[in-house]
C-alpha cells in the first residue's frame, strides 16, 4: 500500500554500494487499486525480466538475490516460492527483512506490541484488508501468505531479519524456523530492542549497525553461489 521507488532509494543505493552489486528496485502495483496477488505477480515478472536482461545490465544471472523489507519481504519470499514452482531460474538467496508473512493477528508479538511500537495491530489489519479486498486469500494461498506453502523444501538460502518490538516478530521467527525445518540454510538476525522499519532509517545508528551485518550476509549468499 505504501512506499515506492523514492522512499527506498537511499537504502537501495547503500545496498548497491556496500554489496558491490546491481540493485533493481521494483515499482510493483499497490493496493487497494490493485489487489492481491498483483504485487507478487509484478515482482515475479521483474525477476524473470532481470534474468532475461542480465547481460545488458551487467548482472550474473546465476548470482541474483531477491530481497525486501516488510511487505517487500513478503514479496521476496513469495517470489522464491514462485520461481521454484515455475522450474526456471531461481534466486541464489532470499533476504527477508521483518517480513509480513500471514494475515493472522493473534500471535504473541501481535498481542504484546499491538500499539505503541510504530507498526500496530490495527494498521496491519487495515493493510491486509486493503491488499486482499475481503476475508479470502487467493488460490494458492501462499501467493500472499508464504508460510502456507505446502512445502518449503529446495528454497534458496535465507537471511531473515526480525525486530523484537514488532507485531510481525513472531511470524518472522516462525518463517525462519519453517525454512530451517525444510533444510533451507538460514541466517536469522534478531534485534530484540528494535522496532519495525529500523533498517531503512538511514541516520539511525542501530540501523547502520544492522545494515553492516546485512551487507555482509548478502555478500556471503552471493559468494556461495
Amino acid at each position: 500500500m505504501l512506499c515506492d521507488l523514492d522512499s527506498h532509494d537511499s537504502f537501495c543505493r547503500a545496498m548497491a554500494r556496500h554489496t558491490d552489486s546491481v540493485v533493481v528496485s521494483v515499482d510493483y502495483r499497490l493496493a487497494p487499486e490493485h489487489r492481491a496477488p498483483a504485487a507478487a505477480q509484478d515482482v515475479f515478472a521483474a525477476f524473470g525480466w532481470l534474468i532475461g536482461q542480465a547481460s545488458e545490465l551487467g548482472v550474473d544471472p546465476a548470482r541474483v538475490l531477491v530481497a525486501g523489507d516488510s511487505a517487500g519481504g513478503n514479496l521476496a519470499a513469495v517470489t522464491a516460492l514462485q520461481c521454484r514452482e515455475a522450474g526456471g531460474p531461481e534466486p541464489v538467496g532470499q533476504v527477508l527483512i521483518y517480513p509480513v508473512i500471514d494475515p493472522t493477528f493473534d500471535t504473541v508479538s501481535y498481542q504484546s506490541y499491538a500499539s505503541g511500537f510504530v507498526n500496530t495491530r490495527a494498521a496491519m489489519q487495515w493493510y491486509w484488508q486493503q491488499y486482499l479486498g475481503g476475508p479470502s486469500l487467493p488460490a494458492p494461498a501462499h501467493l500472499v501468505a508464504p508460510g502456507r506453502a505446502p512445502s518449503h523444501d529446495r528454497l534458496p538460502p535465507a537471511v531473515v531479519v526480525t525486530a523484537g518490538l514488532d507485531v510481525l516478530h513472531s511470524e518472522g521467527v516462525a518463517y525462519a524456523e519453517r525454512l530451517r525445518a525444510a533444510k533451507v540454510p538460514v541466517v536469522h538476525r534478531d534485534y530484540p530492542g528494535l522496532f519495525h522499519g529500523f533498517v531503512t532509517i538511514m541516520p539511525f545508528a542501530a540501523g547502520a549497525s544492522a545494515r553492516e551485518l546485512l551487507w555482509a550476509d548478502m555478500r556471503s549468499l552471493v559468494a556461495a553461489a
